[in-house]
C-alpha cells in the first residue's frame, strides 16, 4: 500500500479525504494543514501518492509541486493537483508542472479509491 499525504488547507477535506481513503483500503495516510507543512513532511518520509490543493494561502500546490520537482522529476511520487473549480487551464498547467492529474472538491468517493488502489 502506498504512503499517501493529503496537503490542504481546509480541515474538512482533510477530515473527509482520509476517511475516504481509509474506507478504500489504505493505512498510512498523513495530513498536512499548509504547503510548507506538507513540503516538511514529504522531505522527511517517503510519501509515494501525494494530493495537494491548488489553492492554498502563502504557499500553493503549484509551488509545492515546483519544489519537489527535481531535473530528474518526482521519482517514485505521484502527485495529483486538487481544486474547487477545475478548468482546462488548471489542468494544463498542473499535468505541465509534473502532477499526474487533477481532482475535483468535493470527492468523488469512488475516483479517489480508484486513484489509491491504481498505486498499490
Amino acid at each position: 500500500m502506498s504512503r499517501i499525504i493529503f496537503i490542504d488547507d481546509d480541515p474538512t477535506t482533510l477530515r473527509t479525504a482520509s476517511f475516504i481513503a481509509r474506507k478504500g483500503g489504505a493505512s498510512e495516510i498523513s495530513c498536512a494543514s499548509s504547503g510548507a507543512e506538507g513540503l516538511e513532511m514529504i522531505r522527511a518520509g517517503l510519501h509515494e501518492l501525494v494530493f495537494i490543493d491548488a489553492e492554498m494561502p502563502v504557499m500553493d500546490g503549484f509551488k509545492v509541486l515546483e519544489a519537489l520537482y527535481t531535473p530528474e522529476g518526482l521519482g517514485e511520487m505521484t502527485v495529483y493537483i486538487m481544486s474547487g473549480t477545475v478548468t482546462e487551464e488548471l489542468t494544463r498547467r498542473a499535468l505541465g508542472a509534473g502532477a499526474k492529474g487533477v481532482i475535483k472538491k468535493p470527492f468523488a468517493p469512488a475516483e479517489l479509491i480508484n486513484i489509491i488502489k491504481s498505486h498499490e
